[in-house]
């Protein structure tokens, strides 16, 4: 099997991850109902009886990006952020803020990723300009 087949980039079925890991195909689709349910992993169906799922590090749909990377003093591996908007199910916008560092010995990895619905962005803005707006409050007590 293909490394990218093994990582789920091209995107893996519930039969090929029972066989990675050993596990029955209905304990698999349960879980990945789980996951698609939280955003973990998004599904594509491929044909009536095929469908794809893909790790969330790596969106489907990806319709912008911005990636954002500055070093930090004595900081070795420093922090990167890809911004894209992506699509899901029926065509609904999420903003997908990933998370990386950069080693020599280990290229870029994710570190961390969240999906906020783009219905929602003037809300998360809006949070986090108050959340700025407090620290600056604490910083200067």
């Amino acid at each position: 099997m293909c490394i990218e087949k093994i990582y789920g980039e091209e995107g893996l079925t519930t039969d090929e991850i029972s066989k990675l890991i050993g596990v029955s195909k209905g304990t698999v689709k349960k879980h990945l109902d789980i996951l698609c349910s939280l955003q973990e992993v998004y599904s594509l169906r491929k044909d009536r009886k095929i469908t794809l799922y893909f790790p969330n590090g790596k969106p489907l749909h990806t319709v912008g990006k911005i990636r954002l990377e500055w070093p930090i003093p004595g900081q070795i591996g420093h922090p990167i952020f890809e911004i894209t908007v992506n699509l899901g199910p029926s065509n609904r916008k999420f903003l997908h803020i990933l998370e990386k560092k950069y080693t020599l010995l280990d290229g870029e990895t994710p570190e961390g990723a969240i999906l906020v619905p783009f219905d929602y962005l003037d809300e998360f803005i809006d949070a986090l300009k108050q959340m700025k707006d407090k620290f600056k409050e604490v910083e200067n007590d």
